[in-house]
């Protein structure tokens, strides 16, 4: 009976911990931890695919109008696509640096799972790493509604 509650204690205790350090590979090459990627006071997450047309023409908004907010981390969550796809859209689309760094690998939809993300692309504010708004696009009106500021 003790092993038994002992087993019990550890999956429902120590395993979420570690799930919880879940790391994606990013485009750069480098790794994020998902704590760290909505740790930031202001975050946001852009979810996207290359084969979505809507998301295409959301991620070069994005990138031609540079909409990088103060005090605000801008994520752009990949899912559920190989690498090389991602590489490969990335450079025929000569995408700045500044996104290029800030693109993440879900290729197994851990994060778009986790907020029932239903459809593409996605948008989810986070104010001191709480979850506050998902949306599917991106205005002023839901700037201030995710984060008082426009």
């Amino acid at each position: 009976m003790k092993r038994i509650i002992l087993v019990l204690v550890f999956f429902c205790f120590l395993v979420p911990s570690f799930a919880a350090e879940r790391i994606f590979p990013r485009l750069d090459k480098e790794g994020i931890s998902y704590e760290k990627l909505i740790s930031q006071k202001d975050v946001i997450l852009f979810i996207w695919a290359t084969w979505c047309p809507t998301c295409r023409r959301e991620l070069e908004k994005l990138s031609r109008e540079c909409i990088f907010f103060e005090d605000t981390d801008v994520w752009y969550v990949n899912v559920g696509e190989k690498t090389s796809t991602v590489e490969r859209y990335v450079r025929s689309k000569k995408l700045n640096d500044s996104i290029r760094s800030r693109i993440v690998l879900d290729e197994e939809g851990y994060i778009a799972q986790k907020f029932s993300v239903t459809a593409i692309p996605t948008y989810v504010f986070f104010k001191s790493g709480q979850p506050v708004l998902k949306s599917y696009f991106l205005n002023d009106d839901v700037l201030e509604k995710a984060f008082g500021k426009n």
